[in-house]
């Protein structure tokens, strides 16, 4: 059987700030009311860039084998296991194992948080924010503390991996695969190699 071969793509945890409070002048206690929009988007151009330039080197180095003159398309995707997953991050990967007619599918809802700062207090809020490769997601996870987060904090890299799998030459043709244009000219070019 065709092998279905394992990569990773580069993605990023992003705290961005929400607010910064300061009531450290006032006797009594406030409450504030944010309102946020919870979204995810996918961008299939992008993503199918970045895919096909990693499963390229990759393939290039010998640490993964493609078939010369084969399509592939995404199987699965999750972020790598011990790293935290919303289920809008998830929502927007399962979007890329899809057939897409549109270059940019997008979902989003809005929420509205109370937060109660303290008397003679400051609270800073910030919302965590997940990009990789052609997605954007806006999570609805929200963390408050009495000052600002350090800047090595603000950004943490988180790696995706992904299974490819061979496509049928109908299914290619009405998905459009990934590594569809890449690996029928390098086949062509070099189909006396194992892989591409």
């Amino acid at each position: 059987m065709p092998s279905k071969p394992m990569i990773n793509i580069p993605g990023r945890y992003v705290w961005r700030l929400m607010f910064d409070h300061d009531n450290s002048g006032n006797a009594g206690s406030i409450e504030r009311t944010t309102e946020i929009q919870i979204s995810w988007s996918y961008t299939s151009q992008k993503f199918n860039e970045t895919v096909t330039s990693s499963a390229k080197k990759l393939a290039e180095s010998g640490r993964v084998e493609l078939e010369a003159g084969a399509s592939y398309g995404v199987a699965s995707i999750n972020v790598k296991a011990g790293y935290e997953a919303s289920k809008e991050i998830s929502s927007a990967l399962q979007e890329t194992t899809k057939q897409q007619r549109e270059e940019t599918v997008s979902y989003s809802r809005k929420e509205t948080r109370k937060y109660t700062i303290g008397a003679h207090s400051k609270l800073v809020a910030y919302r965590r924010f997940f990009e990789c490769a052609g997605v954007l997601v806006e999570e609805d996870i929200v963390i408050t503390r009495p000052a600002a987060l350090p800047d090595n904090e603000l950004v943490k890299e988180v790696p995706v991996e992904l299974m490819l799998e061979p496509q049928t030459f109908i299914k290619a043709i009405k998905v459009m695969p990934i590594l569809y244009k890449l690996f029928c000219k390098l086949g062509t070019a070099e189909t006396n190699q194992k892989f591409i």
